[in-house]
């Protein structure tokens, strides 16, 4: 079954929300997971120099990623649907280069900047900086604006996540375990207060309960090529 139908199956109950996880982005650095003090609030702070050398890494690498099946896949799906929404959970912007058009990045922007004195929030400078990079309202020291490694998720952020979640009628999430939070949270809400279907895409398959509907998924070869749906 290819993407057309499956779009089909979808947005017979629109709109689309598409939670779009990190393992569709294999070649994107996996930038939360070491932990690495460099690249925290405490961090760009303190010491700014240190922090800004790891960040120029991670979005030299960020930068550097592919496009893959699977993003050629989901922005095909999108497009099934103007209403619908792609909710990304890395912060490299791959969505957006693949041609979605309603991108909600979670985690924040690594091509964005926002400054850790005023709040100013910014595009990354146009050219390319290795040292550390600075506010252009205030000069103060600005830093990623990304869910950093001593940070949590903002309020507007969560908001704005569960907003999306009860307007849409269709949920799929790709590519990323829903036991993670706020991803599970959002799931909870949704299965209180809306009124949707769910459709899994995962390695991990969820416990929960009120998953309707579950396909078997292997993120890195791409998901247009290892659809399965049950049979009708």
């Amino acid at each position: 079954m290819d993407w057309v139908e499956l779009g089909n199956k979808l947005f017979a109950n629109p709109p689309l929300l598409i939670v779009a996880g990190e393992a569709l982005n294999p070649d994107f650095p996996k930038y939360r997971e070491d932990s690495s003090p460099q690249f925290s609030r405490e961090a760009f702070r303190h010491t700014p120099d240190e922090a800004w050398q790891k960040a120029h890494q991670l979005r030299k690498k960020a930068l550097s990623s592919s496009l893959n099946a699977a993003h050629q896949a989901v922005a095909e799906l999108q497009s099934l649907d103007p209403e619908s929404w792609v909710v990304s959970l890395d912060p490299g912007d791959l969505w957006q280069k693949a041609g979605c058009r309603q991108v909600f990045s979670l985690f924040g922007s690594l091509n964005q900047i926002v400054c850790e004195s005023c709040g100013h929030r910014d595009v990354f400078p146009p050219t390319e900086q290795a040292g550390t990079v600075f506010c252009p309202a205030c000069n103060g020291v600005a830093r990623p604006d990304v869910l950093l490694n001593d940070a949590s998720f903002s309020s507007e952020s969560l908001a704005k996540f569960e907003y999306l979640g009860l307007r849409a009628r269709t949920i799929l999430i790709a590519g990323t375990d829903p036991e993670k939070q706020p991803i599970k949270r959002l799931l909870e809400i949704v299965a209180e207060e809306g009124d949707c279907t769910l459709v899994e895409l995962s390695e991990k398959p969820s416990e929960l309960s009120f998953i309707s509907e579950k396909i078997a998924y292997n993120p890195i070869e791409g998901l247009s090529q290892l659809l399965k749906l049950p049979e009708d």
